[in-house]
């Protein structure tokens, strides 16, 4: 269920893959997405991700958990929250 939630909200966001291992993932943008940076950002801190940008055109993040919940359900909260409108 997770990994189909991921392909939804991911595509919202321009992703185009997504690699998930132990407590490391790396999300891999279409070249021409635009995500909101900030957003991203300040969900990955909500879910005690750490991300690191690897390249920027197209955007490739590290991300790596520290702590809180499994690596896929915060994938999961975190994207929608950036994928969500703002209020």
């Amino acid at each position: 269920v997770a990994l189909t939630q991921l392909r939804v909200i991911g595509a919202r966001l321009g992703l185009e893959t997504i690699v998930a291992r132990g407590d490391d993932a790396r999300l891999n943008f279409r070249a021409g997405a635009a995500p909101r940076l900030a957003r991203l950002t300040v969900a990955m801190d909500e879910v005690q991700f750490a991300a690191e940008v690897r390249r920027t055109q197209p955007l490739v993040l590290r991300l790596q958990r520290l702590g809180g919940i499994d690596l896929l359900a915060g994938l999961v909260r975190a994207l929608s929250r950036a994928a969500a409108e703002p209020s």
